[in-house]
């Protein structure tokens, strides 16, 4: 079975790749509004890591900086030499989870053997949500590459004390702190786990893995009251964004943590993003069982408990099930290694088309599809032909990454309604600063069709459809109206 693994692993890599770069070619690539609009942002009007621009965050454009843009500068990079492509994005993304590969790999092969590693690759690709977001324009798969690196690097500093591998653990711990603060908890947290289950430790690891994880809560720190000193400046800001503004947003509200409907909605959604099938649910708690002590073990643990501290934010985000990617797939490999000390080719023939078979019903469940929604294209087309690059816009739609001004081509302000324009004194500050209409948008038809279909949804009404603009602006001259989109020119000062 050896000589198989390697080709069959590397096959399920290029499909990966092919289905990121083919939804890019067809004009729908996987992304993130808030991501690529700063991106975008940085391939036009240069590259500033302290103040990365979210479009329509704030009336005067000023930094947003939430993440540390890492992503968005290498991916600005691509897209000015793609000519403004978001494929070129999607390459970008690509490209990092490939090279961090290796280091998922390693752990692996030093537990087991490098067949057996080749086979737990085989189960990370075939993850719907890593096969759907590894290539997607936006921050997750750099979050994911920099989870394998601190994984490797950790278990580096575990085995061979030194300041050398200090400093590179070290080094993934502040870069995962400053880009998806979850993913280094749980990472740090199976460390931890690592450490007390080994017999052949010393007060050195702890103490070096204990320094590793002081830096990078330092780094987050100071990150994170630069990100609160830059968001303030912000005029007419579109929403609370920060840790101290909006705690419940991260952590959830005792009601939340306490409604047991939640967790089976987020159980519902954990097998459709990371398994797919109810069978592998079933082979990762075996590998749990058999190996309590594993490296997959300490990291399912690390994910559990990080999932406790920030439960509505993992919760209500299907990216962040990503952290979760390593440990199903050690635990996999953990388990078939444990059924199959020395797997034999039927072995293989029943779990590849099983794998697939389950990858392709997890994309059917995570709504993959809805990356070929026309609808918001259509929209940016429609607010495109009806204004001119020259005017700032107002635009109340469902999307706070600026989804209709990526589209559009257009500047403007997002808003959650029509307040700031019916207040004469805000309206004269609008017009000065060059705002001329006001765009409402309501939910995407195919959005709506595939959120209903959720557990619990099925009373939930198509947000703001049809457009039904305040009474208040029934003076403002319109300028294009529909059901759907209605685009009316701010009344004069």
């Amino acid at each position: 079975m050896n000589k198989y693994l390697p080709p069959i692993t590397c096959s399920l890599c290029v499909c990966l790749w092919i289905y990121a770069l083919g939804w890019a070619f067809a004009g729908y690539p996987v992304y993130r509004d808030q991501h690529l609009g700063a991106a975008l942002h940085y391939a036009t009007s240069g590259i500033d890591l302290l103040r990365p621009v979210i479009p329509g965050f704030n009336a005067t454009g000023t930094g947003t900086p939430q993440e540390l843009p890492l992503w968005q500068a290498c991916a600005a990079w691509a897209l000015r030499i793609g000519n403004g492509w978001w494929g070129a994005a999607t390459i970008i993304s690509l490209l990092l989870f490939t090279l961090s590969l290796p280091f998922f790999w390693l752990p692996l092969r030093a537990e087991f053997s490098s067949p057996i590693a080749w086979l737990g690759l085989a189960f990370l690709l075939t993850q719907p949500v890593v096969f759907h977001l590894a290539g997607g324009a936006q921050t997750e798969g750099l979050a994911l590459a920099l989870l394998f690196f601190f994984i490797w690097s950790s278990e580096n500093l575990r085995k061979q004390i030194g300041w050398g591998t200090f400093m590179l653990c070290a080094m993934s711990a502040v870069l995962l702190s400053l880009t998806k603060l979850p993913f280094l908890i749980a990472g740090g947290l199976a460390a931890i786990f690592r450490l007390v289950f080994c017999r052949e430790t010393s007060r050195s690891n702890w103490l070096l893995l204990s320094l590793a994880g002081f830096v990078s809560i330092l780094f987050f720190y100071l990150w994170n009251q630069w990100c609160e000193q830059e968001i303030q400046r912000a005029l007419f800001r579109y929403k609370l964004v920060t840790l101290k503004e909006m705690p419940e947003w991260f952590f959830g509200s005792w009601a939340f943590r306490l409604d047991p409907i939640n967790y089976l909605k987020a159980g519902w959604r954990a097998l459709g993003c990371l398994w797919g099938s109810f069978v592998l649910v079933g082979l990762t708690f075996y590998g749990l069982y058999k190996n309590p002590r594993s490296l997959g073990a300490c990291l399912f643990y690390g994910c559990i408990l990080t999932t406790l501290i920030f439960t509505h934010l993992v919760f209500v985000h299907h990216h962040y099930y990503l952290m979760f990617a390593p440990a199903v797939a050690y635990l996999n490999t953990s388990a078939i290694f444990a059924a199959f000390p020395n797997p034999k080719k039927w072995v293989l023939a029943i779990i590849v088309p099983l794998l697939l078979l389950s990858l392709a019903q997890g994309l059917i469940s995570i709504n993959a599809v809805a990356c070929g929604d026309p609808y918001n294209k259509r929209v940016g087309a429609l607010i495109s032909s009806n204004s001119s690059p020259q005017e700032k816009l107002m635009v109340l739609s469902h999307s706070w990454g600026g989804e209709a001004f990526l589209h559009s081509g257009r500047d403007g302000l997002s808003v959650e309604d029509s307040s700031l324009a019916e207040n004469p004194e805000t309206l004269a500050r609008l017009r000065r600063l060059g705002y001329t209409k006001f765009v409402w948008i309501s939910e995407s038809p195919l959005l709506y069709a595939l959120r209903v279909t959720n557990p619990g949804e099925a009373e939930r009404k198509r947000g703001g459809f049809p457009v039904h603009p305040p009474i208040s602006t029934s003076n403002w001259h319109p300028v294009y109206e529909s059901d759907e989109v209605v685009i009316k020119a701010l009344p004069a000062q």
